[in-house]
């Protein structure tokens, strides 16, 4: 395996990262990519056009099956050439006033986003480790989160990030550590 496919292996473990095709019923199709995300509670230097009806109105998500991906890619100081992971299906099958649980269908853990009426965050979204040894004396650890709005209860973007470490002898081989990618994305019911 190559150190390039090493890492993408290792980020697509934790990002479902792709191309969503929407369809002509999608309110966001075509050239409207919806809301822009705002991970960051502090003020924002581009705000967009907001989550919906009104600034800071983001609303409970709708528990059953959704489908992830990617927007934009935002940042990356990983290689170039790294390898992205795809979109793909998740569940959601636990909604409270203050909490959702998301079961992906990528390999990684289920996991619990606290949600308000500003947004959502999910401060868990993932962690791996990928021991190469023997072959390469390096260990790659990464660690995932997200965070996000829904402009109604079937319709949400957000930001990934992650970040991406590497120990041992020949992480090198692999690319530069530590390193980080960022990701817009959008989700919504199946």
């Amino acid at each position: 395996m190559t150190r390039i496919a090493l890492v993408g292996l290792a980020l697509a473990l934790i990002s479902g990262c792709g191309t969503v095709v929407k369809g002509d019923d999608d309110p966001h199709s075509g050239s409207d990519r919806g809301p822009g995300p705002d991970p960051d509670p502090g003020p924002d230097p581009d705000p967009g056009p907001g989550p919906g009806p009104g600034s800071g109105n983001s609303v409970s998500p709708r528990a059953g099956a959704w489908t992830y991906g990617e927007l934009t890619p935002v940042s990356s100081t990983c290689s170039a050439t790294t390898p992205h992971g795809e979109a793909g299906n998740f569940a959601i099958d636990q909604v409270v006033p203050a909490s959702f649980r998301i079961i992906p269908n990528d390999g990684t853990a289920p996991f619990v986003c606290t949600w308000n009426t500003v947004g959502f965050s999910c401060p868990a979204r993932a962690s791996f480790v990928a021991d190469n040894r023997p072959g390469v004396d390096a260990v790659i650890t990464g660690h995932a989160t997200a965070a996000g709005k829904f402009s109604d209860s079937d319709h949400g973007t957000g930001r990934q990030n992650v970040k991406v470490d590497c120990t041992g002898t020949q992480c090198g081989l692999i690319g530069a550590f530590p390193c980080d990618v960022a990701v817009d994305f959008a989700i919504h019911v199946k």
